[in-house]
């Protein structure tokens, strides 16, 4: 039961980061804006763009949400952690990400290794 709770964590981790990213229009332009910077930084002739996708939110109804949230969230990764750090000087603590949600470096590493074991589901039902 523990090692469900472990991976439930980063789940809701995940899925409040996306919720406060997608909680307004000004939140999402912002996110999109820190997207693009950072797109522009690491300019590559052969690498497909990220900076116009949007971040998935799961469902209660179908785990294959949580997959796609979790996939999307990889790709974006880079952008949601800029997005984070840009936010932490904010004095208003309403317009910062709680510490709690915070992703690690090993919730990261965790939600990579989850999104592969969940892929082949994936693509087997759809």
């Amino acid at each position: 039961m523990a090692i469900f709770a472990y991976f439930i964590n980063k789940f809701r981790k995940l899925h409040n980061i996306v919720k406060f990213i997608r909680s307004s229009s000004q939140c999402s332009e912002y996110f999109k804006r820190i997207a693009h910077e950072q797109e522009y930084k690491g300019y590559y002739l052969c690498k497909e763009s990220t900076a116009e996708l949007e971040l998935v939110l799961n469902n209660d109804t179908r785990w294959n949400s949580t997959y796609i949230m979790i996939e999307r969230a990889l790709q974006k990764q880079t952008d949601i952690r800029a997005f984070i750090f840009t936010l932490e000087g904010e004095q208003d603590e309403a317009k910062r990400i709680p510490t709690d949600d915070i992703l690690s470096n090993e919730d990261w590493r965790v939600l990579g290794e989850v999104n592969e074991i969940l892929m082949p589901l994936y693509l087997q039902i759809m």
